[in-house]
C-alpha cells in the first residue's frame, strides 16, 4: 500500500454544533469519555467533552476500528473527516497530525499546519483497506506556547464507510495478519536536554540489516540522520535506541525505516516530536 505524507492547507468550514452526520456509516466517532474507543494522552485536565492541547502535545490513540467488509469484497474504502478548533494564534510549527495504520504499518499520514488568524481546521481523506486488516488512528495536536491551543470536541472526528450494511465484522484471517517481527514497533520520541532520544522495540528478523532514521522539519522536508544496526538474535523483542545529538529547532517529527539484507526498505513507524523543548 502506498504511503505518503500529505500536507493540507487549513481551510475554514461551516459546521453544525452537533458534530458530523451519523448517516455516513460511522465505524469510529471521537467520544472522549468512552475509553473503549481510544486513549487520550496529554489533554488539559479541565477539558471535559473534548481533547485539548494547551501549550503542549495532546494525542489520541484509537483501539482497533471495526471496519466492515461485505461478502466478496477484497478491499473497502474508509473516509476520515475531522474538524479542529484553535485559539487563532497558531504558527506553521503548530500542527494537527493524523496517522492511519493498517496492520501496524503507516498507511496514511496527514499534517495540517497552523495558519495565523485561522480558528477552524478541516481534515478530509480516504484510503482502501484490504479485507481482514486491523486499522487504528493516532491523532496529535501540537502547540509549543502556553497561549496556543488546539482542541477536538466530541463527535468532530469520524471514520466512515458510506453505504455499508450492518453485517458482522469480518475476523482477520491468518494470511492477512503479519508476523510479530513485521508489526510496526512503537516509536518513542523524547526531548532530553539538548538531544532527542528515539527508542523502539522489534522482534527477530531473519533478513536483518539495519534501521534508517529520518526527521522532518516545518517545511515538510525529510532527511536521513543516521542508522542503527539491527542486532536482535532471539525471538524475544529487543530495544533499539538512536540519539539525535544535533536536533534542529524546526524538527517536528521522526520516522523509522527497516532496511533488509537485500537493501530494500519500508517504513515501520512515524511519530511527532514533543513540544516540551
Amino acid at each position: 500500500m502506498k504511503r505518503f505524507l500529505l500536507f493540507i492547507t487549513a481551510i475554514l468550514i461551516l459546521h453544525q454544533n452537533n458534530g458530523f452526520s451519523q448517516n455516513c456509516g460511522s465505524i469510529y466517532t471521537f467520544e472522549p469519555r468512552d475509553s473503549t474507543k481510544q486513549t487520550i494522552i496529554g489533554s488539559t485536565k479541565n477539558a471535559k467533552n473534548e481533547a485539548r492541547a494547551s501549550g503542549r502535545t495532546c494525542a489520541i490513540q484509537t483501539n482497533d476500528i471495526p471496519v466492515i467488509w461485505n461478502e466478496g469484497e477484497r478491499t473497502t474504502r474508509i473516509y476520515l473527516s475531522g474538524v479542529f478548533k484553535s485559539t487563532g494564534n497558531l504558527e506553521s510549527r503548530d500542527l494537527i497530525w493524523l496517522v492511519v495504520r493498517v496492520n501496524g504499518r503507516v498507511a496514511k499520514s496527514v499534517i495540517v499546519k497552523g495558519v495565523p488568524n485561522q480558528t477552524i481546521y478541516q481534515v478530509s481523506d480516504s484510503l482502501d483497506v484490504p479485507k481482514g486488516s486491523k486499522v487504528t488512528l493516532r491523532t496529535a495536536m501540537i502547540v509549543n506556547e502556553p497561549v496556543e491551543e488546539i482542541w477536538l470536541e466530541s463527535g468532530y472526528l469520524q471514520i466512515c464507510q458510506n453505504n455499508v450494511e450492518a453485517n458482522p465484522v469480518s475476523k482477520p484471517t491468518a494470511s492477512s495478519l503479519q508476523n510479530d517481527e513485521e508489526q510496526e514497533p512503537q516509536l518513542q520520541v523524547v526531548n532530553s536536554a539538548d538531544v532527542v532520544r528515539l527508542s523502539w522495540k522489534s522482534g527477530f528478523n531473519p533478513n536483518a540489516n539495519c534501521f534508517r532514521v529520518e526527521r522532518v522539519d516545518e517545511s515538510g522536508k525529510w532527511e536521513v540522520i543516521g542508522y542503527v544496526k539491527e542486532t536482535c538474535k532471539s525471538k524475544a523483542t529487543c530495544e533499539h535506541v538512536f540519539i539525535d545529538s544535533n536536533p534542529l529547532k524546526s524538527s517536528i517529527g521522526y520516522r523509522l525505516y527497516r532496511v533488509d539484507s537485500k537493501g530494500k526498505s519500508f517504513m515501520l513507524a512515524e511519530e511527532s516530536r514533543p513540544t516540551n523543548q
